[in-house]
């Protein structure tokens, strides 16, 4: 009799404890060479029996189906299937005699053998498999809960394995931050965000340029601001985030066409912030003989003069460039102000415990919501549908506020507004004052993005002009004022943590 030694050991947890694919072979062939035994093939497999189609298992079986053996050699029963597919294709060969022995290191299975001891132990077998299974999904949703993530980490992340934790690859981050920040603004699709995080000299850690494909998949993943998605369900990740949740919606609101630049076939980039001082259209730009941009009046209303007064491009530059120069202030006057600020209040802490009970007490408003759902639904009054739909919006929605709870006091959180911050922006408004007219022209849309809200223009000119709240605030502080009147008081809302006089 002709004989296949089959040799099996996943990867998996199930199976550690089983011997190694060498001790298989050696104690099954020490046994073959005891009861003489002819083996004619050894197959040594490393992949779950957990379910149909191993390859060299179903190459073993057609073999044994054509006749070229006769019996099986294997350490036990739950190495040749631990699933009711392969395993009643054995018990189904062995009674029809196809297969005339299974020999195990402990025991022989015959045909004539009652067939009821090979069904117990195929279905011990099975299982073993789904009680496994039952235990991980369990374990991992208790982990998830608890804020820990039981996967590989993402991009940007690596898994500590000393504290089973995950934590922040700087340089990786470095790309997802900038990532989300560059697609935020509108202004390019993901292609070309992809191609000016390679023109910055971002790099996967293989030195290659990120592609289309990866930065969708970053973009989506809620797990870079702190919300982990899994089975469906979300949790709120202990893990430091890398992007703030406002971003991040952002950044998906572009990706959804929520909130996104018209698709240019030519790059304006002070289009979307000048409009007619007459008409209130807005100035669209257009380009002639090539090479020469010029912005002009769209004349919607059908009411206005100015669409034959064109403005360069050179000139609008020059135009919005000296609004940008009200906001330089000198940098030494600032970094004494600031130390002077803070002077005064380094005895005063920002108390994050009202933030902590405004949050807290979201969460209990949310509890109360679920429960009378709950409610409405044990009563008959809420359809299944509808209960599962608003359940998993306020199970959301409670994770969401779990996040931004836990972020509370650690840096994350978007309230917490330090005088480094602050300061930042004065430095911000400085350095864009400074390289306006100098930088290219993606880079003036951007600044443009980051200080101006409306810039309304007749006959050329500026008219009025608006920048954002905080910026606004800059410009109208006289430049020689006491810096008393450039700090009266910190707020959480980072739109006035500058007050105009």
């Amino acid at each position: 009799m002709n004989y296949i030694l089959y040799c099996r050991k996943s990867s998996e947890a199930e199976d550690r404890q089983v011997l190694s694919l060498d001790s298989q072979e050696t104690e099954l062939k020490r046994l073959a060479a005891a009861e003489g035994y002819k083996i004619i093939e050894v197959y040594r497999e490393s992949m779950s029996a957990k379910a149909p189609n191993r390859p060299l298992f179903d190459g073993m079986m057609n073999r044994i189906e054509k006749g070229e053996a006769q019996g099986v050699l294997c350490w036990k029963l739950d190495r040749l299937a631990r699933n009711p597919v392969d395993g009643g294709k054995i018990s189904w060969l062995l009674q029809r005699g196809v297969i005339q022995s299974i020999q195990t290191h402990d025991r022989v299975y015959r045909p004539s053998d009652n067939v009821l001891m090979m069904a117990v132990e195929f279905g011990m077998a099975n299982q073993y498999v789904l009680d496994l299974t039952a235990n991980v999904k369990r374990g991992n949703r208790a982990k998830l809960e608890k804020g820990g993530w039981p996967n590989m980490a993402p991009y940007g992340y690596w898994n500590d394995k000393n504290d089973k934790s995950v934590k922040i690859v700087s340089e990786n981050a470095a790309v997802v931050r900038r990532a989300f920040e560059l697609h935020a603004t509108g202004l390019y699709d993901l292609r070309e965000t992809a191609d000016r995080l390679y023109e910055e000299g971002h790099r996967t850690p293989s030195g290659k340029r990120v592609a289309k494909s990866m930065v969708h998949k970053i973009l989506r993943n809620s797990f870079y601001c702190g919300i982990m998605l899994k089975d469906g369900a979300y949790y709120a990740g202990k893990h430091e985030p890398i992007v703030s949740k406002d971003l991040f919606d952002k950044a998906n609101d572009v990706l959804d066409g929520k909130n996104h630049s018209k698709v240019q076939k030519h790059f304006f980039p002070l289009r979307g912030f000048m409009t007619c001082d007459v008409c209130g259209c807005m100035l669209t730009a257009t380009l002639q003989k090539g090479k020469y941009v010029y912005y002009y009046c769209t004349n919607g209303k059908k009411i206005c003069d100015q669409r034959k007064k064109h403005l360069t491009a050179k000139d609008a530059e020059i135009l919005i460039g000296s609004l940008f120069g009200q906001l330089r202030i000198d940098e030494r006057i600032l970094d004494i102000a600031f130390k002077a600020y803070e002077e005064r209040f380094k005895y005063e802490e920002v108390s994050v415990e009202d933030r902590r009970q405004i949050v807290q007490n979201s969460i209990s408003a949310l509890e109360e919501r679920q429960n009378r759902l709950v409610d409405s639904f044990v009563a008959g009054i809420t359809p299944s549908g509808v209960y599962e739909q608003k359940m998993t919006t306020l199970r959301n929605e409670r994770v969401a506020l779990q996040t931004q709870l836990q972020q509370i006091g650690q840096g994350n959180d978007p309230s917490e507004i330090t005088f480094e911050q602050i300061k930042n922006v004065f430095l911000t408004a400085n350095s864009i004052a400074n390289s306006f007219l100098d930088g290219s022209d993606e880079e003036k849309r951007e600044y443009a993005q980051i200080l101006l809200s409306n810039v309304s223009l007749r006959d050329q000119k500026i008219q009025k002009y608006q920048f954002k709240p905080v910026y606004q605030a800059i410009a109208n502080i006289p430049k020689k004022d006491d810096f008393e009147r450039v700090l009266p008081g910190r707020d959480s809302n980072p739109d006035r943590w500058i007050q105009s006089p």
